[in-house]
């Protein structure tokens, strides 16, 4: 059977470059500047994205790039086009500055998104997470930069820094492998419960993974409605983080979960998508020790 599946990537490296101050490095800012002000200062933002999790021989059907634009330096809406480019050199986000910025690929990018006032927006970008995902690109992430001809062009983004709303990579993939198949090692724990969605979060049991090196849930939603989903951790079984992002789990499909952060215990949080819709969801549960 073909699963398809969705993960939410966050990114493991974000800075800006400032041609005004062409020596300082922008690492641990809360924020990414794309654009030009009047003055004929340009701002570049990198970022870069780790695609470990994404199974060998998985087909990408679908990479969407979102950034939360939190202000607007133009203060009138003023449109910012904006685009992705594939970066083709090596880059870190604690010292790179406009001086020793990477060299970008041109040729290769994403869409371009027409950014004004502030909120969230999205770049297709599946041409770079394609060429990254079978070694056809060197995955030096991306860079995203205006037309830079325009004045008070300039946008801020919110950064992998900041405590909400940071810059994070969707993508949508098909194996035909089941999940389980794909976790590998000396001993295996699995787990299943059918559970049934309300319009209040409910969690699934929680897994003791403190001693697991790779675990994932696999959600086939069994019923007519779509549902949401996603992994909370926690190091004493008690208190469990905020869930940041949700996937949908659309009826009769089957997504997997893998957990990008080690903790202790790990469960899903689940709900209905609509009010008074809810639907069946069996979940599996795959740990290598």
């Amino acid at each position: 059977m073909i699963m398809m599946a969705t993960i939410n990537l966050p990114a493991i490296d974000d800075s800006f470059v400032d041609s005004f101050q062409p020596t300082l490095n922008y690492g641990s800012s809360p924020v990414l500047l794309v654009g030009k002000l009047a003055d004929g200062i340009l701002y570049r933002s990198l970022l870069k994205f780790d695609l470990a999790s994404i199974p060998s021989g998985a087909s990408i059907t679908s990479a969407q790039l979102t950034l939360e634009m939190n202000f607007d330096y133009s203060g009138a809406g003023t449109i910012a086009s904006i685009t992705p480019y594939a970066v083709a050199d090596n880059w870190s986000g604690a010292t790179v500055t406009w001086n020793n910025q990477p060299a970008i690929n041109q040729a290769i990018a994403g869409t371009t998104a027409n950014v004004t006032v502030t909120g969230p927006y999205s770049w297709n970008v599946l041409s770079l997470v394609n060429g990254w995902s079978t070694g056809s690109l060197a995955n030096n992430g991306l860079e995203l930069r205006t037309g830079e001809s325009a004045s008070l062009e300039t946008k801020s983004f919110v950064s992998s820094n900041a405590a909400a709303q940071k810059p994070v990579l969707t993508i949508k993939y098909e194996t035909d492998l089941p999940a389980a198949v794909t976790i590998v090692g000396h001993a295996v724990e699995s787990g299943h419960e059918d559970v049934t969605t309300t319009d209040s979060f409910q969690y699934s049991v929680a897994r003791d993974t403190s001693q697991m090196t790779e675990v994932s849930f696999t959600i086939h939603n069994t019923g007519g409605n779509t549902a949401i989903v996603g992994i909370q951790y926690s190091n004493d079984g008690l208190t469990y983080t905020p869930q940041e992002f949700f996937d949908a789990s659309f009826p009769n499909t089957v997504i997997l979960l893998p957990a990008l952060v080690y903790s202790g215990f790990k469960r899903v949080a689940y709900r209905s998508l609509a009010s008074g819709q809810p639907t069946t969801l069996a979940i599996d549960y795959q740990a290598q020790i």
